[in-house]
């Protein structure tokens, strides 16, 4: 079992995902502030 690959495999999803869920924070923060300064009439 190489366990060398495996980690530095994971080490860079990892940065893959923080730098999804980070971009997604940004959109999500964006999104929430355009809902709150605007919201639906439902």
């Amino acid at each position: 079992m190489h366990v060398g690959p495996l980690i530095s495999q994971s080490t860079s999803s990892k940065q893959i995902l923080d730098e999804c869920l980070s971009s997604n924070e940004r959109l999500v923060k964006e999104l929430a502030s355009n809902i709150w300064i605007s919201p639906k009439s439902s």
